[in-house]
């Protein structure tokens, strides 16, 4: 018998459940997804599907009973509660994470209309050649062209949105670009005007340089382009990509989200904030990443030495004579001169040709290391879960100490032996293989390991 009062559970409650578990389901099984930044570009999403559950449980309730009235339960009140409390969550945490970024309005002003180009007379100003050259626009792309000349010179495109060519117009005019000689050997190039809507127009700015000019560029949204500058570099965006190729000095770069291409560097080269794909090469000084790249990220050629300070990554080399790559759950370095120090999480990493020390810790991946050469300086990997794999010349002379705390262990080599007992689960090699030569100490908790003669 059926009960006339029965009333059919909502929906409402368990898409929302489902939708911030499925956000906390990704952010634990691939930590470079990041679910605070996530909720807050995409929070409406969240409340779109929350309304469209409501919408499902007042059909089904007017089907059934003819009075479409659903209410709203505690629970679900509680729901709606927490769920905001995540939304301000994710606007504080962007916001302490990247101070002084506001809201890009921009891609949704842009929808709103056709865009239009305008072009502004070209500027040239008079300048030593080591001058200071400051350059910013809110929206808009950034090229810098270093010449053998004694002057600034600036071309100036901007594209503006409106429902007209006439009212776009009248919007770009808002705005005109100035080329200012602040007195004390620095110059300044940036838009002004009284128009506020500046997310409805972009400025791109073209500056020419003398050689050996020092350059600062900065844009709230757009690519930034820098060639043959003899002193230092700064680039900032928000959002764009960054290039900058054969620079005289130092480089020094932040992005929000893009790709960085930083290609013969006479000095040292900085990279910050999050992005995309990195590659930086050929560069005299040393290369330092500090923050949330997604990759692939390609270092080569770096003379003095290279550093990446991730969440899950801290790496050090001291001279990097071949390559550094990077991906998603892989790290790589091959032909490398100096020492290599690596603390990572949840990376396969693959070791080849280094010739100074290594030292090694990852809480979850596989680890080869190669050698061509017989190692000349002490080799420590400890791994949480996963297995070893040495592979060494036949004439190689070390002393090797190694233990799976659960796993097997082989070696190619006779004077290495294995060491454990049938009934544990523990094994190991141990031994010393020729006379002297470094020491290669090996820990896994979960694993096998690996020692093979080089074919």
């Amino acid at each position: 018998m059926s009960d006339g009062n029965y009333r059919r559970p909502s929906i409402f409650g368990a898409t929302v459940l489902l939708a911030i578990g499925t956000i906390f389901l990704l952010h634990n099984f691939y930590p470079d997804f990041d679910g605070w930044d996530f909720l807050y570009h995409w929070w409406p999403v969240f409340l779109i599907l929350a309304g469209l559950a409501k919408l499902v449980d007042y059909a089904f309730e007017r089907r059934k009973d003819g009075t479409g009235g659903t209410r709203t339960s505690g629970a679900q009140i509680l729901l709606i509660v927490f769920l905001v409390f995540l939304i301000v969550g994710s606007i504080i945490a962007h916001h302490v994470r990247n101070p002084g970024v506001r809201v890009d309005m921009s891609p949704f002003w842009k929808g709103l209309g056709e865009t239009y180009s305008f072009s502004e007379p070209s500027q040239s100003q008079p300048a030593p050649p080591t001058a200071r050259v400051n350059i910013s626009t809110p929206h808009g792309d950034i090229a810098i062209h270093a010449e053998n000349t004694q002057q600034i010179r600036v071309e100036v495109k901007k594209s503006a949105t409106a429902m007209s060519e006439h009212d776009a117009e009248i919007r770009a005019n808002e705005f005109h670009v100035v080329l200012r000689d602040n007195h004390d050997g620095s110059f300044d190039v940036r838009p002004e005007g009284t128009g506020k809507d500046t997310g409805r127009v972009d400025v791109d700015l073209e500056v020419y340089v003398p050689q050996k000019a020092t350059v600062s560029a900065d844009t709230g949204r757009g690519d930034i382009q820098a060639f043959t500058v003899g002193g230092n570099i700064e680039a900032n965006t928000r959002r764009g990509d960054i290039e900058v190729h054969d620079s005289g000095a130092d480089v020094t770069a932040t992005t929000e989200k893009g790709d960085v291409r930083i290609t013969t560097a006479a000095g040292n080269v900085k990279l910050s904030g999050r992005g995309d794909e990195v590659e930086i090469t050929d560069v005299k000084g040393a290369a330092a990443i500090e923050g949330e790249f997604f990759g692939p990220i390609r270092l080569a050629r770096i003379a003095k030495g290279a550093r990446f300070q991730s969440q899950r990554t801290t790496l050090t080399i001291t001279e990097l004579a071949g390559h550094l790559d990077a991906d998603s759950g892989n790290i790589e370095i091959a032909d490398s001169v100096g020492d290599v120090t690596l603390d990572t999480q949840k990376n396969d990493v693959r070791l080849e040709n280094v010739a100074g020390h290594i030292q090694v810790e990852d809480h979850d991946g596989d680890i080869q290391m190669r050698f061509a050469q017989p190692p000349r300086a002490d080799v420590t990997v400890d791994d949480g879960s996963g297995d070893i794999s040495v592979t060494l010349p036949s004439q190689a002379a070390f002393q090797m100490d190694a233990q799976s705390e659960s796993g097997d262990a082989d070696s190619d080599f006779p004077n290495i032996k294995k060491t454990g007992t049938e009934d544990s689960d523990r094994a190991g090699l141990s031994g010393q293989q020729g006379e002297r030569g470094p020491k290669i100490h090996l820990r896994t908790s979960y694993g096998d390991i690996h020692l093979k003669k080089a074919a």
